[in-house]
């Protein structure tokens, strides 16, 4: 049996909805605000994908740490670096093994995300960013390309359907600044928004032609920022968020383990819905379906 569905688990499986409330308050920076009607929200996906099980990818040095859907596969991180960071590794949707995209020599990074081209962004050790440039040619088949990051560099990073950039802020173990990469007619440059987290996933708010950010704080409570930052029910060890508004997140319900269960976000209900399995890190890619890594660093995509 495979260990994302592992007996030890099952208890936590027989839930409907709900992740573990966290006990402790948001912090000052978040506006603790009741949760949105479905009428005053983006227009959310509005059925869960159908679920027929869990395909696992192995192959990954190390196992993977972090993982990032795409509309033709994923990309992920490997673990290689002392279980600390890793190396680049794309999966093109056909089959289940991985080809490495290296990062240039002495690199190695701790969060992933791609745009909407499925271009991969990445964190690197030491708080830098860095974006893969296709090329789609024999004569250069991609490169990457260094940027500069928020003032103290980065730890998470999500990217919309617009290309919208933003990323958490380092802060070593602690909440970090929320900052969003916009151009401001000269430079693109990085601008501090209100409110601090250690992960991040964004989603595009059609209504406003804008991204809607959703953070999770070291204390797995989850906000969302909509015009205001209001916050959602429920814990959460990490979120993502799929093109076509489909909100997933790994939880908190299980005692003394690092995976939690898969919840998808049912607005309708203003509430979660769980999902069979359990894992640590989460993303969400083609027509919903989630991609996550277990605390066996083991891949599995939801189909």
């Amino acid at each position: 049996m495979n260990r994302l569905l592992n007996t030890g688990l099952a208890a936590a499986l027989t839930a409907t909805t709900l992740l573990t409330a966290c006990a402790s308050d948001l912090t000052e920076d978040l506006a603790d605000e009741p949760v949105a009607s479905a009428a005053d929200r983006l227009q959310y996906r509005t059925s869960p994908p159908v679920y027929h099980g869990w395909q696992q990818y192995d192959g990954l040095p190390g196992g993977a740490r972090d993982i990032a859907g795409t509309s033709y596969g994923a990309w992920a991180l490997d673990n290689s670096v002392f279980g600390l960071a890793g190396d680049v590794w794309v999966n093109n949707g056909i089959g289940t093994s991985w080809r490495q995209k290296a990062l240039p020599q002495f690199t190695s990074a701790v969060a992933i995300a791609t745009n909407a081209d499925g271009d991969p962004w990445v964190v690197d050790l030491g708080g830098n960013l860095w974006k893969f440039v296709q090329q789609h040619n024999a004569q250069d088949p991609g490169h990457w390309e260094s940027l500069d990051g928020p003032p103290g560099g980065a730890q998470d990073i999500a990217i919309d359907v617009a290309n919208q950039v933003w990323v958490i802020g380092r802060e070593f173990g602690q909440d970090g600044n929320i900052y969003h990469y916009v151009y401001d007619g000269r430079n693109w440059t990085w601008k501090q928004v209100q409110g601090v987290g250690s992960k991040i996933a964004v989603g595009w708010d059609r209504r406003y032609n804008e991204s809607t950010v959703y953070v999770v704080n070291s204390q797995n409570k989850i906000s969302e920022l909509d015009g205001g930052w209001r916050s959602l029910p429920g814990g959460a060890r990490d979120i993502g968020v799929g093109p076509d508004g489909s909100i997933f997140t790994t939880g908190t319900n299980i005692p003394n383990a690092n995976d939690g269960s898969i919840y998808w976000w049912n607005n309708a209900a203003n509430d979660w819905t769980v999902f069979e399995g359990a894992a640590k890190r989460i993303s969400v890619g083609n027509r919903g379906y989630p991609w996550v890594v277990n605390s066996y660093g083991t891949v599995f995509r939801m189909y």
